[in-house]
Parts: structure tokens; C-alpha cells; sequence
């Protein structure tokens, strides 16, 4: 389904182009729909063991590092909504712990963002569920919600 962390997923596939990633093989924009190469067995990297999900995520991450531009959002205006957005959640959760901790993640976010230096394609969401094993590579990342 369409959602904000979705909609450059298509470009995210096509600028890795199946390099540690799963491929995209077409896309119909006006359904949300993506056709996607198929990963198989699929088993997910979470039950392969601490000491190979290690070892995959070593191999994956450099291979995913590209330059990124337009049309992917930037580390700031993704920081820029998280401190928009943090204080009403926390006020709106019922201030459930030290409004210290709170402060300290914002000031942290805003610094992270300040110390960005070449902007490279980022997937929000690798973890060991989102990292398939495959067939034509032993293991593949999916679902990569790009920024």
C-alpha cells in the first residue's frame, strides 16, 4: 500500500540494479504496484544465526552504499519531521519517561544531520527479516524504505 517510506522504493531497486538487493523487474506507478525478481527458497536471514546474519550484513552494507540524490528525501528534512513530530508523540503518549531523554535524542538527531557528508542511499529498514535468501545471490534485501 502506499505510504511516505514507499514511494521511492522503485528508484532505491533501480539504483542498486540487484547489486546485494532484490531486482525490479517492472512497475506500474499508477496501481503502487512493483513486480519484483523472486527470492527463493526466502528464508529470512533472522534464523540463519547471529554469526552469519553478522557476516551478510558485512557484505551487504557496502554493496548498498551509493550516491543518492533527487528523488530520495535527505537526512535533514528526514530530521526536520522527527523533531516536528517527537515532542507531540511523547506529549500525546502521556510524557511516558524523562523529558531529558527526549531532548537528548533531538539535540543528537540535529547534530547527526549537521555532520552528513557525501549523501549516499540509505535503507531505513535492514534487519534480518527484511534480507531474503536467494538463488541468484545467497542472500537479497528487500523493502528497502529509502532515504
Amino acid at each position: 500500500m502506499p505510504h511516505r517510506a514507499s514511494d521511492t522504493e522503485a528508484d532505491a531497486l533501480r539504483a542498486w540494479d540487484g547489486n546485494g538487493a532484490i531486482r525490479l523487474l517492472d512497475q506500474d506507478p499508477a496501481n503502487h504496484a512493483l513486480l519484483l525478481e523472486l527470492c527463493n527458497p526466502g528464508d529470512h536471514l533472522s534464523v540463519a544465526g547471529a554469526d552469519e546474519g553478522l557476516d551478510v550484513m558485512i557484505d551487504l552494507l557496502p554493496r548498498l552504499w551509493v550516491s543518492a540524490a533527487a528523488p530520495f528525501g535527505s537526512l535533514a528534512d528526514e530530521v526536520d519531521r522527527w523533531v516536528g513530530s517527537l515532542p507531540r508523540e511523547y506529549a500525546d503518549a502521556g510524557a511516558p519517561f524523562e523529558r531529558s531523554l527526549l531532548d537528548g535524542a533531538l539535540e543528537t538527531l540535529v547534530d547527526l544531520a549537521a555532520s552528513q557528508g557525501e549523501p549516499v542511499l540509505l535503507h531505513q529498514d535492514l534487519h534480518g527479516d527484511n534480507v531474503l535468501r536467494a538463488q541468484r545471490e545467497p542472500w537479497l534485501a528487500i523493502d528497502p524504505k529509502p532515504l
